[in-house]
This record gives structure tokens, sequence and C-alpha cells, in this order.
């Protein structure tokens, strides 16, 4: 009887371990990617992950399977300048890729969509620019969306003058079509203060 219990007791332990039991998959090294490589997780598209890799002027999406094993590389067709940021927004079915580049005494704020499987969908969408004739590697723009990702904003703030900002706002909707541009000058009458914690609402 007492070998019975233990038996049992045995068999529930292996039950319960198996319930508990988790998976871990993890890619292989890809060989030709360089220690300074830089990269970024989009997400999950279509049942396959996304991952962005960037080296100087080299950039990538690689695609993953469940089991992360490499389905694709993908290069990206980014030649117009030096890039200065990235962001993404995934939906279910694509992705935004927001970046920003200096070319030719301007910086630009542009989006590329992405498909499941790792490649751009039509042409670089520009949704703004400002002169600037000196290269900087720090960026102007920021891109910020509502909770339902119905509105994105892509906006920049000129403190040129400590008291007197000047914030310009582009509101976009989701397939990237300009709603409205504003210009609008924030008064800060005490030093040291600034602008931050930019929240943008579902009705934009």
């Amino acid at each position: 009887m007492a070998l019975v219990r233990i038996f049992i007791v045995l068999l529930f332990i292996t039950w319960a371990g198996d319930i508990t039991a988790q998976n871990i998959y993890y890619s292989d090294p890809d060989r030709t990617d360089p220690k300074s490589l830089q990269f970024e997780l989009i997400g999950k598209l279509g049942g396959q992950f996304l991952v962005y890799k960037s080296y100087r002027d080299q950039h990538f999406i690689c695609v993953f399977d469940n089991g992360m094993r490499t389905v694709d590389k993908v290069k990206l067709p980014l030649e117009n300048g030096r890039l200065l940021s990235t962001d993404f927004l995934v939906y279910p079915d694509f992705a935004w890729f927001f970046y920003q580049y200096y070319s030719k005494g301007a910086i630009y704020a542009a989006a590329l969509k992405i498909d499941p499987s790792g490649k751009p969908v039509g042409n670089e969408i520009v949704l703004d620019s400002t002169q600037r004739q000196s290269f900087s590697n720090s960026k102007i723009y920021s891109v910020i969306n509502s909770e339902d990702k119905n509105q994105i904003m892509v906006f920049k703030i000129n403190t040129s003058n400590d008291r007197r900002h000047i914030l310009t706002t582009c509101l976009f909707n989701k397939e990237l079509t300009l709603q409205k541009k504003s210009v609008v000058t924030v008064e800060l009458p005490q030093t040291y203060e600034f602008l931050s914690e930019f929240t943008l609402f579902n009705d934009g």
C-alpha cells in the first residue's frame, strides 16, 4: 500500500512538472554580425518575430519563426543620409518604421511600412523636415501615438529661447495621412522649466 502511495505522489509531481515547464527558444548567432551591431526587437507579426539590426549605414530586418530559426534577412533601402534615431509602431499585420536622418543641410522625419515578412511596402514617406546646415548626431523629432494606435504625432521643440519654446506638431492617422500641422508657442517664465511627458489622446 505504501508503495502505491509513493507511486501516486511521484506521478503527481511528474504531471505537475510537465504543466509548469517552459520551453526556451533562441536563435543561432549570425557570424556576419559585427561586435558593435545595434539591434531592437520589433515584435511578432503574422506568426513571425521581426528584429531590426543596424551597423553604420547598413540596416536590416531579420525574420525568425516560432522556433527562433532565421527565415530571412531583408536589407532596408535607407541610403539617403545618416540615421539619427529609429522607432517602431507595431500593428497585427504590419509595422511602421519611423526614423530621422540628416541629408544635404536638413533633418528629415520619415517612415517605411514593414510587412510580416520584413519587407518594405511602398516608398519612404517624408513626414516633416527642418533646415540645419551643420550636422549633429542629436535627433530633433519625437514620435508618439494614441492608445488605440489610430492617431500618430510627430513633433519637434525649438528651445533656442530658454523662456519661450516653439512646439511644432504633425498629426497623422493610422495610414500616415497628415490630418493637421500646428505651431504652438509655450511660455516658460521660470528658470529651468522644460516640456516633457507628452500624451496623445484617441481623438487626436
